[in-house]
């Protein structure tokens, strides 16, 4: 048994929900993970008259099989003026493997 790290970095713009997934090598069998927030990183671009009433961010429906960690981001980014803010969010990925 084994505990193995990744990093992994989802693009967004505006608020929704995507899915994520951490490749670890062939091989590996993962029996159990977790996800966490490691970064968020958003911007306006170059307008940046704007103040920022509510954000979200949930990492949800983790999941894993084989070689592959699995899980969903959903955010919400809302300065009540209804901009879409693009940017990212960077997840930890803590897998053990047996």
């Amino acid at each position: 048994m084994g505990t193995i790290f990744q990093s992994v970095t989802t693009s967004f713009s505006g608020s929704g929900t995507q899915p994520a997934i951490a490749n670890f090598p062939d091989g590996t069998n993962i029996t159990g993970a977790t996800v966490v927030l490691q970064a968020i990183n958003g911007t306006y671009g170059s307008n940046k008259d704007h103040m920022m009433r509510d954000i979200q961010l949930e990492i949800s429906d983790i999941s894993w099989s084989g070689p592959q960690v699995k899980w969903n981001v959903t955010y919400k980014l809302d300065d009540n003026s209804g901009h879409d803010m693009t940017g990212y969010v960077v997840a930890a990925v803590i897998a053990i493997t047996g």
